[in-house]
């Protein structure tokens, strides 16, 4: 029985992390969310989305400036004023604090009053982090060396902390979004029917490609439909593309169509029923232009899709096997936009099956197990020394599947 509190400090709690949490409760860690916001903005969820969760969630006073208006890459910036006297309140034994923000040095300063130890979760990629100036990588460089250990979102992350910030190999503990793969796997078995007939009602053309997530320009799903139609009018033909998770603009719609696209443009769909359009589909498109995961794929890969995926995604540098399980692209190359789908159109129906197959098996590799034993395993090590509870030397890496001994 661990019995030790941690303090999980985020700007919004989004559903995917809660079966982590909900899991790590269950070991007997005894979890308490902090938020910024109590649900995302730009998503639609309802509350049979959470539903009852098993842990605490509590939000902090404060208010957030957005800076798209200063015409920033980054959304906002969320000042919790309000957290420092919540963290007072709980005492934690560890924080977990996603990115290094204003949360990150309210968090810093609870640490350093109250000797707890402070483990940043660093959601980044090398591409979303390639506009950073001086003073943000020496500030980062600096938080980082103080902390005992680092969470990363994957691969690219990892690489990017060690090689660019510094951070040494040893601190680093891979904790990617995830999903519950075979949870995930069996929910698109069972919605195969439903979605064969949904694509029969949609009248959806030979080969279908899937896109899920929103429709913003980050997301590069405008500019990745207009390069679609450059394809030969044989090969366009035979192809339908879905979109899942907003609008698209009606004018641009309307011109693609016109130019002989088969688009279908759906709003958003609660999570818990996206296993039939899963179903549906013969492959995952994600033409992003900067995310540092994308768990989309991670639910594309569990479905057994092949992904054809942005090589700015850092979901895509783990989850996507050039020519194994997909093919990896430079959506702003409107010539290897072509190229990816007529590759992937000329695939026999089991070389696609075979892809499929493959998905899944590195989709496994990244399942919540991994998450939550990686989570712990940071948690012990943060702990270590100061309370008497001992590390588990088992951390699961996720990159080839194995076990790797804990630093």
């Amino acid at each position: 029985m661990v019995n030790k509190k941690v303090a999980i400090v985020l700007g919004v709690l989004a559903p995917y992390w809660i079966e982590p949490f909900r899991r790590l409760q269950q070991r007997g860690w005894i979890i308490q969310v902090f938020v910024a916001h109590t649900s995302e903005q730009s998503r639609e969820y309802d509350a049979e989305t959470y539903g009852d969760l098993p842990f605490s969630v509590k939000r902090n006073a404060g208010w957030s400036w957005d800076l798209r208006r200063l015409g920033l890459r980054t959304e906002s910036i969320d000042f919790q004023v309000g957290l420092f006297a919540d963290l007072l309140k709980y005492r934690p034994d560890v924080i977990l604090c996603n990115q290094l923000s204003v949360r990150a040095l309210i968090s810093l300063a609870y640490g350093k009053v109250a000797s707890v130890p402070v483990i940043p979760w660093m959601a980044v990629s090398s591409h979303t982090e390639r506009r950073n100036g001086r003073f943000r990588e020496t500030y980062r460089k600096h938080l980082l060396s103080v902390s005992p250990c680092v969470c990363t979102n994957g691969t690219d992350a990892k690489e990017y902390l060690i090689g660019r910030l510094g951070l040494r190999p040893d601190k680093a503990i891979s904790t990617p979004y995830c999903v519950d793969v075979i949870k995930s796997r069996a929910r698109v078995k069972s919605a195969k029917l439903s979605g064969a007939a949904l694509r029969r009602s949609l009248n959806l053309r030979a080969n279908v490609l899937l896109y899920v997530g929103q429709v913003i320009p980050r997301k590069g799903v405008e500019l990745f439909l207009e390069n679609v139609c450059t394809i030969s009018v044989d090969v366009l033909s035979t192809l339908s593309i879905v979109v899942i998770g907003g609008q698209l603009d009606e004018k641009l719609k309307l011109r693609l169509e016109k130019q002989g696209l088969h688009l279908i443009n759906i709003g958003f769909v609660q999570p818990r029923n996206l296993a039939e359009y899963y179903g549906m589909a013969d492959a995952f498109v994600f033409p992003t232009l900067e995310d540092e995961w994308g768990v989309v794929i991670n639910e594309a890969t569990a479905a057994g899709l092949p992904v054809l995926g942005s090589q700015f995604s850092g979901a895509v540098t783990d989850l996507v096997h050039n020519g194994e399980n997909g093919y990896v692209f430079d959506p702003t190359n409107k010539a290897e936009v072509m190229r990816t789908i007529e590759r992937f159109l000329r695939l026999s129906p089991a070389e696609k099956e075979a892809f499929g197959n493959r998905s899944f098996v590195l989709g496994q590799r990244f399942d919540v197990e991994h998450t939550v034993a990686n989570l712990e395993f940071a948690f012990r090590k943060s702990l270590e020394g100061r309370h008497g509870i001992g590390q588990d030397r088992n951390v699961t890496d996720g990159s080839d599947g194995g076990m790797l001994t804990g630093p």
